[in-house]
C-alpha cells in the first residue's frame, strides 16, 4: 500500500514539474503588445499606394473623392481589410513597428488598428499632418514612440518635398531611432528631380550626425520609399550626383548632401561618420538575392523601398542586424509576378509596391 502511495506521489510530482516548466517557458514568451524579454524587433515599411478615407477633406486625388461614385465607405473598408490581411500574414502576429507611406491622415491609421488589427497590441500611432498634402507618413507600433519629430525640407525659406518622420523606441538600455521617409518621386524626370531627393538626404544626414555625436552608441533605422535605387548612381553612369551613392563608387567621399551606402559589413564597421554633411549607412539591397526589387517601373524592378542602418547595428552591442526580406506572397502579385496594385475601378488589389521587412535582435 505504501509503495503504491509512494509511486502515486512520484507521478503527481512529475506532472507538477512538467506544468512548472511549461509555466516558466510561457512567461518568457513574447506576446503581441508585450515588450517583456523582447530581444527582437520586426519592422515593416510599406508604400500603401494612396489609402484615402471616405470623407471629403479637400485634398483628395480625383479618383478618391467621395463625391465620385467610384470611391466611398465600401472601397475604403476594402483597402483597410486588405492592408490588415497583409500585415497579419507577413509575420506571425504582425510586425512590431510598421512605417506606412501614402496614407491620407491619422484616421486611416486609427481605423486600421481599431477595426482590423484588434488584439495585436498596436497601442501607439503617429501620423504627420502636412498642411495641403494629400498623403502622409505614419508609424504604428507596439512600443511606445518617444521624441517625435517631423523634419521638413527647406530651400530658400520655402518648404519643398515631403517631411521626414522621426521617433525613438526605448527598450532596456537600448534606444533605436526610426526615420520614416517618402522622398520626391521622379515624375518630371530623374535628373531634374534629383536635387529634391538630395535635399532630403542632406536633412537626414545632418540629423543622423547630430544623434551620433550626442551618443556614439545610438542605433538608427531608416525606412521608407526614397524613390531612389540603391545603385541609382551606377544606373546613370555617374553622369550626375544622386541622393544615394555606393561607398565603393566614391572612395574619396568628396560629396555634399548625399548619403553613402554600402553592403559591406567590413566597410560599415571601419567607417562611420564622413563629416558634417555625409554619412555611411548599410543597405541590405547590395547583397539581397531573393527578389529583384519591391517596385516595377517600365517593366523593370526597382529597389526604391529601403532599410538603411548605421554602424552600431554591427558592433556586437545592443540590437544587431539580423535579416531583410521582401514580402512576395502570391496574393500580393499579379499573374506576371509583379505587385498587384490597387484598382479603384475593380475594387481589388493591394499596392504597386511590395512590403519590406527588417529584423534586429539582441
Amino acid at each position: 500500500m505504501r509503495n503504491k502511495q509512494f509511486k502515486g506521489r512520484i507521478v503527481i510530482f512529475f506532472i507538477l514539474s512538467i506544468f512548472l516548466v511549461i509555466f516558466i517557458s510561457c512567461t518568457r514568451c513574447v506576446l503581441p503588445g508585450s515588450d517583456i524579454f523582447q530581444n527582437r524587433i520586426i519592422f515593416m515599411s510599406y508604400n500603401t499606394q494612396n489609402i484615402f478615407d471616405d470623407s471629403d477633406n479637400g485634398t483628395e486625388y480625383p479618383e478618391f473623392d467621395p463625391s465620385n461614385n467610384e470611391w466611398g465607405i465600401s472601397q475604403y473598408n476594402t483597402r483597410l481589410f486588405n492592408l490588415s490581411e497583409l500585415i497579419r500574414r507577413s509575420v506571425s502576429g504582425g510586425p512590431d513597428l510598421i512605417a506606412l507611406q501614402e496614407i491620407e491622415n491619422k484616421r486611416v491609421a486609427e481605423d486600421l488598428v481599431d477595426s482590423y488589427l484588434k488584439g495585436l497590441g498596436y497601442n501607439y500611432i503617429i501620423v504627420t499632418e502636412t498642411e495641403g498634402s494629400a498623403i502622409q507618413l505614419g508609424l504604428i507600433s507596439r512600443f511606445e514612440l518617444r521624441n517625435i519629430k517631423v523634419h521638413q525640407v527647406l530651400s530658400d525659406g520655402k518648404l519643398i518635398g515631403r517631411p521626414i518622420l522621426e521617433a525613438s523606441i526605448v527598450l532596456d538600455t537600448s534606444i533605436v531611432h526610426v526615420f520614416n521617409n517618402h522622398w520626391k518621386s521622379k515624375l518630371g524626370g530623374a535628373e531634374n528631380t534629383e536635387p529634391e531627393r538630395i535635399a532630403s538626404s542632406a536633412l537626414l544626414s545632418r540629423r543622423i550626425n547630430e544623434l551620433q555625436l550626442a551618443d556614439p552608441m545610438v542605433e538608427i533605422v531608416v525606412l521608407g520609399d526614397l524613390n531612389e535605387n540603391w545603385d541609382e548612381y551606377r544606373r546613370n553612369n555617374g553622369d550626375y550626383t544622386t541622393a544615394l551613392i555606393p561607398f565603393e563608387d566614391n572612395p574619396s567621399r568628396n560629396i555634399t548632401g548625399s548619403i553613402l551606402i554600402t553592403g559591406s559589413r567590413d566597410a560599415i564597421n571601419r567607417v562611420s561618420t564622413m563629416g558634417s554633411e555625409s554619412i555611411l549607412l548599410y543597405t541590405p539591397w547590395c547583397t539581397y538575392t531573393e527578389m529583384y526589387g519591391s517596385y516595377v517601373y517600365n517593366d523593370s524592378w526597382e529597389t526604391i523601398d529601403h532599410v538603411l542602418l548605421n554602424s552600431t547595428m554591427f558592433n556586437g552591442t545592443g540590437f544587431e542586424y539580423k535579416s531583410f526580406s521582401v514580402v512576395t506572397d502570391d496574393y500580393l502579385l499579379n499573374r506576371w509576378g509583379k505587385p498587384l496594385s490597387w484598382k479603384t475601378e475593380t475594387g481589388y488589389g493591394y499596392s504597386d509596391h511590395l512590403p519590406i521587412l527588417l529584423v534586429i535582435e539582441k
